[in-house]
């Protein structure tokens, strides 16, 4: 989403008696531009973010109801309408989903390669998702490191690029984060120790999810004990719910 949600939203939601109907941010958006102050703003706001996002090749359209637009980076959209990638962000709310702020799914490409490795060799790095639970039914609308972060770094990092060892990477993950956030029966095969266990095949493990693909289980991970109890067992989930809450 590039066009600022509360921009075009105020007045998306109405309806007697405090009863919410569906937004429509086409036609909210339509009307706000009407307003040559508020036009200008909004344009400028929409610039900010597509710089912000990498720049309009690098900001794709990944979900939107016109298919000839999926893949296609916002100037590659806007060269084949003639217009600017401002307008072209403009268009895809106008012509896209008219309850979703922005009318589609779009995804920047903004991080460099370079920076993600000179921070993720750093030994105080730890390995975070920012994820949640993830159900194929949810849609495209879910990150791909809702399934791949870990795999991805033992494999691509560790195991394909010897940013850090795979040592290092299993550390970040496991006992280091432990240790910070004090949690002191976890991180580490000891005795004493809640049986957390993750076996996995270093010649086979990586990820599967993709940002336009994501719902998909990584591969190489053979057997997950949580709280002694298989969560997965020979590749295959069990179904088990072994997890608990956490305190310090």
């Amino acid at each position: 989403m590039l066009i600022p949600a509360l921009a075009i939203g105020g007045d998306a939601y109405s309806g007697a008696r405090g009863r919410a109907k569906k937004a429509d941010y086409a036609t909210a958006l339509r009307q706000m531009m009407e307003d040559a102050g508020k036009a200008e703003k909004t344009r400028g706001d929409i610039s900010h973010e597509m710089a912000r996002r990498g720049g309009a090749e690098n900001v794709v359209v990944f979900e939107h109801p016109n298919p000839s637009f999926i893949g296609k980076s916002f100037e590659s959209l806007a060269v084949s309408r003639g217009i600017t990638p401002v307008q072209m962000a403009l268009e895809l709310q106008y012509e896209g989903f008219r309850d979703r702020p922005g009318g589609a799914r779009l995804p920047g490409f903004s991080v460099w390669e370079d920076d993600v490795e000179a921070i993720m060799a750093q030994r105080w790095n730890m390995t975070s998702t920012e994820a949640g639970v993830a159900l194929p039914e949810d849609g495209p609308d879910t990150h791909a490191r809702y399934y791949g972060s870990y795999p991805r770094k033992l494999q691509r990092y560790a195991l394909e690029r010897s940013v850090i060892s795979i040592e290092d990477a299993v550390r970040s993950s496991t006992s280091l984060p432990a240790q910070v956030l004090r949690i002191r029966d976890r991180g580490l095969p000891r005795e004493g120790m809640m049986a957390d266990v993750v076996v996995f095949d270093p010649a086979k493990v990586r990820d599967r999810s993709t940002f336009s693909d994501p719902h998909h289980y990584s591969e190489g991970i053979d057997y997950v004990l949580v709280n002694g109890k298989a969560v997965v067992d020979g590749g295959k989930p069990t179904g088990a719910l072994a997890g608990t809450v956490l305190s310090r």
